[in-house]
């Protein structure tokens, strides 16, 4: 009988195919995974924030480029992205001082010769109207350290720093050369950061009928109470007089502060207080419509910066010192007058001791009014509309023949300048020989942009040119025979502000990443050649305390892996999601 064959099993055929694809699968899982781990990160989704600058040409008409730079580094570290803003400068000025701008770019020069006014207009509590909102008890401990006692300060200034590197309230990033063009007959020219002295300039060092200048700046006001820029300072500081003024420079050193309207130095303590200061004036002095100068004055120019407590202004200066209300409405509690209004003695009472007063006594927001001719508490911008034309508001050696505070200025020489031979002592640093001011008028007309400026100095229809000139047109002038180029050591610095109140820059990873992002030395070579150096710290190079701070701590060169990691590790980035790729395997009908 004939065997029957066996059958194979159908189970071996249906394991034979689920071992297949068990392969399949594995292998597909393994291939997704190499894809998962060898694929490059989920992009990162850029942190939005907006740059304010100036747009009508008050740092000149580099601002909008240099904007533009600052956006492409910033955009180049991959995790911010920049919308730029921009305003007039009377407008931008009224918006960063109520706080208005998150983030923009700004310039100063310093307001009295102390490394403090590098500190603390930008970094003390309370004094904002810089834009920066910043506030930190530390550094407030610090400052007040500094300012306490002008011995001992090396030690407080390095620690200011590294905790302005830490913090980055602001953002130094380069410091320029002033540039002064004129025709070579001009004379008396001294590029003080300080004050520029139109009374000292002329025609070949001797007295001249009329001087005409050019320049690119604005005016905002000519109120002492108010104004707080460069250009509208420098007016004040050539028609009104201070009690202590500055020995003349050209930038290359720090000046001696020194007595104008004051008699001497002044005395401190008094009565054995530290916090009070007493300051006698010059006999005889008179505004320039021959009154007498007094301690009523004094004391009523003070008050009256408290009374108007203009946002935009320094008053900040004044109301940290004396107590604003109290100076503002019973100045008698704080500005005491111990011969009698008309006497020449002023004491100021502090609220805290405050070793550089005098210095602060420099600046023009401190200048010394009639009070018989300014109101207490309303703001004058433009003088010619008080009574007489407000010709015996000020003492300085020029007073304001006419202006209309946009396109602009001229000044006639005031008969009853007190200082007219003082000057003459300081001829090594450039003072003129001959009695001051030098040009009996002296006009000044304000240009829209630094090509009318050049226009104007090229053509000769001005004497000078000051500010601010596009940096090739330097180049070009100073190849012109008919025109002198002069160059000049400023301290003035630029630099980004943040306002530490607003998002995202109430974080300070945010202030650091874009520390990280900037790229100081090629802003300098592409928009400003030899007339910049980048600039490491606050306070710039030659002044007491210095350090290259921000270069020590976030590097000499842009880092955009230490920006992103630093707002990684905050939780500051978020990522674009990977778009989601199914990933099927075909199943096999079973046989």
């Amino acid at each position: 009988m004939e065997a029957k064959p066996v059958e194979k099993p159908r189970t071996s055929r249906k394991l034979l195919y689920a071992v297949v694809a068990v392969i399949v699968v594995a292998v597909i899982i393994a291939s997704v995974a190499a894809v998962i781990l060898t694929a490059p990160p989920a992009p990162v989704k850029p942190i939005t924030i907006e740059l304010w600058y100036n747009d009508d040409g008050h740092y000149g008409d580099t601002e909008p480029t240099v904007a533009v730079l600052l956006k492409a580094q910033l955009e180049k570290s991959g995790v911010f992205q920049v919308n730029l803003k921009h305003s007039a400068w009377r407008t931008f000025v009224g918006q960063f001082s109520n706080n208005q701008l998150p983030f923009f770019q700004l310039g100063w020069f310093p307001d009295f010769a102390d490394s403090d006014n590098y500190v603390t207009p930008f970094m003390r509590t309370g004094f904002q109207s810089l834009g920066t909102n910043y506030s930190n008890p530390t550094m407030d401990a610090l400052i007040d350290n500094e300012t306490s006692s002008t011995t001992g300060r090396d030690t407080t200034f390095s620690q200011i720093q590294d905790l302005a590197a830490r913090d980055v309230p602001t953002l130094p990033l380069w410091m320029t050369t002033a540039v002064a063009v004129r025709e070579p007959s001009i004379s008396g020219v001294v590029l003080d950061p300080y004050l520029f002295r139109y009374y000292f300039i002329g025609k070949n060092n001797t007295a001249t009928s009329t001087l005409t200048m050019s320049t690119t700046d604005k005016l905002t006001s000519l109120d002492p109470a108010v104004e707080y820029d460069l250009f509208s300072g420098t007016v004040v500081g050539n028609i009104f007089d201070t009690l202590y003024t500055t020995t003349p420079t050209n930038g290359s050193e720090i000046p001696q502060t020194i007595p104008l309207l004051a008699a001497g130095a002044p005395v401190n303590p008094v009565g054995g207080d530290p916090k009070v200061w007493e300051v006698t004036l010059k006999s005889g002095l008179v505004f320039a419509d021959g009154s007498p100068i007094t301690a009523r004055d004094v004391q009523f120019s003070f008050q009256r910066l408290a009374k108007i407590n203009n946002p935009e202004s320094a008053v900040f200066y004044v109301t940290g010192l004396m107590d604003g209300n109290v100076l503002a409405n019973t100045p008698d509690n704080v500005i005491s007058m111990p011969d009698g209004p008309t006497g020449l003695r002023v004491q100021f009472h502090l609220n805290k001791t405050y070793a550089i007063f005098p210095n602060l006594l420099t600046f023009s927001t401190t200048s010394v009014l009639n009070h018989n001719v300014y109101p207490v508490g309303t703001a004058v911008d433009n003088p010619t509309t008080l009574p007489g034309g407000g010709v015996g508001g000020g003492s300085g050696a020029y007073v304001v023949q006419s202006t209309d505070l946009a396109n602009s200025i001229v000044f006639t020489a005031n008969p009853n300048y007190n200082f007219k031979t003082y000057w003459q002592q300081y001829q090594s640093k450039g003072a003129p020989s001959i009695p001051v001011p030098v040009s009996n008028t002296f006009s000044i007309s304000l240009k829209a942009a630094a090509p009318a400026l050049r226009q104007d100095v090229q053509a000769h229809v001005v004497n000078l040119g000051y500010r601010s000139f596009n940096p090739p047109d330097v180049t070009a002038l100073q190849a012109d025979a008919t025109l002198k180029v002069d160059l000049g050591n400023s301290p003035q610095i630029r630099y980004m502000v943040f306002n530490s109140g607003t998002a995202p820059y109430n974080k300070i990873q945010v202030r650091q990443a874009i520390a990280y992002s900037v790229n100081r030395q090629e802003i300098v070579n592409i928009v400003f050649g030899a007339l910049a150096q980048p600039l490491w710290s606050m306070i710039p190079p030659g002044w007491y305390g210095h350090k290259d701070v921000f270069k020590d701590v976030y590097g000499s060169s842009p880092d955009p892996a230490k920006a992103k990691a630093l707002l990684q590790q905050a939780g500051l980035l978020s990522y674009i999601p990977p778009v989601d790729l199914a990933v099927g395997v075909a199943r096999r009908r079973a046989d």
